[in-house]
């Protein structure tokens, strides 16, 4: 499990998994936001304050950022890497 706060749009750190690992990405948001991982196309949305689970199996080897998606505006969160084992 890999527990993410966003707090006003700030990024957080990239976050290293290994090809075939079950993802469990927890984030937490300041603001109401969908989150979506590119490569996965995963959205998830938040609540203020709101702890929300983003659950994937790790199949795809590459670099995929997360997206806060909110009011018509895009910004990049931070990335996921899926590195070969």
């Amino acid at each position: 499990m890999i527990e993410i706060s966003v707090a006003n749009g700030k990024r957080f750190d990239t976050v290293k998994v290994q090809r075939d690992d079950q993802v469990d990405l927890r984030i937490r948001s300041t603001d109401a936001i969908n989150a979506h991982l590119h490569g996965y196309d995963l959205l998830v949305r938040t609540s203020p304050d709101e702890i929300v689970t983003m659950r994937f199996h790790a199949k795809i080897l590459g670099r995929f950022p997360l997206e806060a998606h909110a009011s018509g505006k895009h910004h990049v969160l931070g990335y996921i890497e899926v590195h070969p084992r």
